[in-house]
């Protein structure tokens, strides 16, 4: 059997492998922390994720400038060293009114920056094969900090469509103007869906699974 985080991997490995293929999502690594209200001027946005996702960030910065027609936005970037030296050098322009600051990730700098920050960022490419497999960890992880968020519509995110704001449709200047007012959405998702996300839901799960397969 094989064990993966996400619905959409495991619809595409059944095309090459013959047994059971069973979905374990990725355990939240932060506790719940309702949602707080700042008056930062300007709004301040926090984007979080592995170094190879910061190609998608790059792309979605002029996108974004766009749809926030110059209104400024304080942008906290996290991840690896070297990718975010790699992605200051790659970035040609930036968008006017958007100012980047960056940081070195680790699970407390998520946190802190999480706590200053008005809501999250995490725009991605649905269309690219590399991303039609990863969790949903890191839109759960941002609601789990009490972050608003607005993300690109990726396959596992869909199931959670209610909760975050989709920067395909538009609706991110509402958000960088009054995080405040998509905090319900957060509180929602809070109460309905993060408790099957910590550990001792996923734990129950890995059980089952394992039990299941013992007696196969």
């Amino acid at each position: 059997a094989m064990i993966v985080p996400s619905s959409s991997l495991a619809i595409q490995l059944q095309a090459y492998f013959s047994g059971p293929v069973l979905v374990v999502p990725d355990t939240l690594e932060v506790p719940i922390t309702p949602p707080v209200r700042h008056n930062h001027t300007p709004p301040r946005a926090l984007w979080f994720g592995h170094g190879t996702n910061l190609i998608h960030l790059a792309k979605a910065l002029a996108p974004i400038g766009q749809q926030l027609r110059g209104a400024p936005l304080e942008l906290r970037v996290l991840s690896n060293r070297q990718a975010i030296e790699q992605f200051k050098r790659a970035l040609t322009a930036i968008p006017d009114g958007i100012s980047l600051k960056a940081g070195d990730w680790s699970l407390a700098a998520m946190q802190a920056h999480a706590a200053e920050c008005d809501f999250c960022l995490l725009p991605s490419d649905p269309r690219d094969p590399r991303k039609m497999g990863v969790s949903s960890n890191r839109l759960l992880t941002a609601l789990a900090m009490g972050l608003p968020v607005a993300a690109s519509p990726l396959a596992s995110y869909k199931e959670f469509s209610e909760f975050f704001v989709d920067l395909e449709v538009g609706g991110l200047s509402e958000l960088v103007s009054a995080p405040a007012r998509f905090h319900d959405m957060v509180i929602r998702a809070q109460k309905t869906v993060l408790p099957d996300y910590l550990v001792p839901s996923m734990q129950m799960r890995w059980l089952e699974y394992l039990q299941n397969l013992m007696k196969t």
